[in-house]
């Protein structure tokens, strides 16, 4: 005779999607995260809103995870634009936001990027902004030929639309570059993108899309380009019809002035795509 119990019905992880409600958790998870950005860890955001401490890093890792609840990070996303909207960069932001920083970065052992986030500080009471620039250069035959033949396309709306643009711009580069997105939910703080040029040298590029003048970084953001400032790593920030090359070393100026900040370079359309990797490449 078999006593095998039949299986219950309905049993395991709901399947969701980007258009699924929230729970009164996740709701709650989403403002302390985004409302407390740097200031806590998602573990604690998650403890905030109710999940036993025992298993709130893994919850918190779900809810942060586009392929288990795309609906929750689409969530993030939308209260992060809606802050930055209402409230922008203030002047007490600026110095919350630097401590911070100087905090995760002597946790992390990145001494000099302390040193600069407590420097900056320091400093903030007095006139932090400067004039932008920007660099012209003439442009060789190809480059030109390129930015003929190149279609006018409408903005990107977010990262991911921009990583599209860039890998357009380089799959159309006469040289063998490749291009990796890393999504890298455990490490903090790591760039979007990784380049390995013609030289089988290797660059991290971290994407940010913009509106207005605030260049969103989060304090881990920081914290690894001023750690490994004397790699090849750079901010690139699109706006609607620019786009701005920030060396690493300048993410906690950048934090603090936005595009405000002199870029190393700075294109307007057409995008002189070959320029701007020659110069991240060199």
């Amino acid at each position: 005779m078999n006593n095998l119990k039949p299986l219950k019905k309905g049993r395991g992880r709901p399947k969701v999607d980007i258009q699924s409600k929230l729970t009164r958790k996740q709701k709650i998870f989403v403002k302390e995260l985004v409302s407390n950005d740097g200031m806590i860890t998602m573990r604690e955001a998650a403890i905030k809103a109710g999940f036993p401490p025992t298993s709130a890093h893994t919850r918190a890792y779900e809810m942060t995870n586009p392929q288990i609840c795309p609906h929750v990070v689409r969530a993030i996303q939308l209260y992060r634009e809606e802050l930055d909207e209402k409230y922008g960069v203030n002047y007490k932001r600026h110095l919350k936001d630097l401590q911070v920083i100087r905090d995760r970065a002597l946790d992390n052992g990145a001494y000099s990027a302390a040193v600069q986030a407590e420097y900056r500080r320091g400093q903030a009471q007095g006139n932090i902004y400067i004039n932008k620039s920007e660099i012209r250069n003439p442009m060789n035959r190809d480059t030109l030929k390129m930015l003929l033949n190149t279609r006018t396309k409408p903005p990107p709306k977010k990262e991911s639309g921009f990583y599209q643009e860039l890998k357009t711009a380089i799959n159309r580069l006469p040289k063998r570059i490749s291009l990796t997105r890393i999504e890298n939910w455990m490490t903090l703080g790591i760039p979007d993108l990784l380049i390995c040029d013609d030289k089988n040298l290797f660059h991290f590029v971290e994407l940010k899309v913009t509106r207005g003048n605030v260049v969103k970084l989060s304090a881990n953001q920081i914290s690894w380009l001023t750690k490994h400032q004397k790699a090849s790593v750079w901010v690139l920030v699109r706006t609607k019809d620019s786009v701005y090359l920030y060396n690493g070393k300048q993410s906690i100026d950048l934090r603090i002035k936005g595009l405000q900040l002199e870029p190393i370079f700075k294109m307007s359309m057409p995008f002189d795509w070959p320029k701007l990797f020659r110069l991240i490449f060199k």
